[in-house]
């Protein structure tokens, strides 16, 4: 009981010292201090201790008040009770953002990602989809052309676009998605070893079947697996085949006689003159051709004393003689004969008796 008036003395005591500290010590001083010494004869008699084996001792804490006035008094000393908070300090981090999204727009500081405005991309916010964001507007006109567009104070390609030329005139002029010479980047070519075809394909160089009418080298370099003989080289083909004087056109679908006097595909092997057959070329008619008419195909000769001249081709694989002479010319004063040349009538020696009463002279009987 003793103790919870004490407390209550306390409590008076602590309230009217913040009356204090709030209000000037004027008149004031005198009223409290009086009402302090009898409060605090009180208190010493309600903060007496008992016996010190029925109840634990007190420690406490006094703190010398002083009130300043006309003069200057010690008020008596009291107990207080001091509560100590303590504060806790969160650090929160951030994450920048690529180039500050380059003005273009705001940076969501817990991911370091960029929210672009309006007619800008990119991670940085640095594309522009509306072909300018330059200050210097001359430098914005320049960069007007094809596939190019100014940002930051300078010419950059859209995307998937390259200036691999550079020359600003015509913008930037190369589809790295499918340029072959700069697949992906400039001067990245797409060369291939072997009889296919190498394309860019999204901007990544891959080996494919070439399409008919494609130059080939074998079968498997051709989607239609047909690789034949065009006029030229060969070519990828819808056709399995063509006949023998016949090749596969530019396009790899038809096919169309060869050119007469060629033979593209080695299929006309010439055979003898004599034989009046293959001549070793095509005759622009899809068939291989065949000696012409007048092309001798045989040597002259002698049968009974007559000449059979030398046999010619006669165009179609024939070969033909259709004329003889007789080599007894009826001169009484030649000497006929046959070789393989033809026939040879040679004049008899002058005096000699070529008839009743006559002579040879000159070849002739007189």
């Amino acid at each position: 009981m003793v103790g919870k008036k004490a407390f209550a003395v306390f409590l008076v005591l602590f309230l009217l010292l913040q009356t204090v500290a709030a209000n000037p010590f004027s008149d004031l001083i005198s009223m409290i201090e009086s009402m302090i010494k009898g409060l605090f004869s009180a208190a010493q008699g309600f903060t007496k201790t008992s016996d010190s084996s029925s109840e634990p001792k007190t420690t406490t804490t006094t703190i010398p008040i002083t009130a300043t006035h006309s003069t200057t008094t010690l008020l008596p000393s009291i107990t207080t009770t001091t509560t100590t908070l303590e504060t806790t300090t969160t650090s929160i981090s951030t994450i920048a953002c690529p180039k500050d999204c380059s003005s273009h727009g705001s940076c969501d500081e817990k991911t370091g990602v960029c929210l672009c405005v309006t007619g800008y991309s990119g991670i940085d916010c640095s594309i522009s989809s509306t072909g300018g964001g330059c200050v210097n507007k001359t430098l914005e006109e320049t960069c007007k052309k094809p596939n190019m567009y100014c940002s930051l104070e300078k010419c950059v390609c859209n995307a998937n676009y390259a200036n691999c030329n550079m020359i600003t005139a015509d913008g930037c002029e190369t589809n790295t998605l499918t340029d072959t010479n700069n697949c992906g980047t400039c001067g990245l070519a797409c060369i291939s070893t072997t009889g296919s075809m190498s394309a860019c394909v999204a901007g990544k160089c891959v080996t494919t079947k070439k399409p008919n009418g494609e130059t080939c080298a074998a079968d498997k370099d051709c989607a239609s697996g047909n690789c034949l003989p065009a006029q030229t080289g060969k070519r990828c083909a819808s056709k399995t085949s063509c006949w023998p004087c016949q090749v596969i056109n530019t396009t790899g679908t038809e096919c169309v006689d060869a050119t007469a006097g060629t033979d593209p595909k080695k299929e006309c092997d010439a055979e003898d003159e004599s034989t009046c057959g293959k001549n070793g070329q095509c005759d622009g008619r899809g068939n291989c051709q065949m000696y012409p008419s007048g092309v001798v195909c045989s040597d002259g000769s002698c049968s009974n004393n007559r000449y059979n001249f030398p046999g010619t081709c006669n165009g179609e694989g024939k070969c033909v003689s259709s004329r003889t002479e007789n080599c007894n010319d009826g001169n009484p004063c030649t000497e006929d004969s046959c070789s393989s040349s033809g026939c040879v009538n040679l004049p008899l020696a002058d005096e000699t008796p070529c008839g009743s009463q006559r002579r040879c002279r000159d070849g002739d009987c007189v």
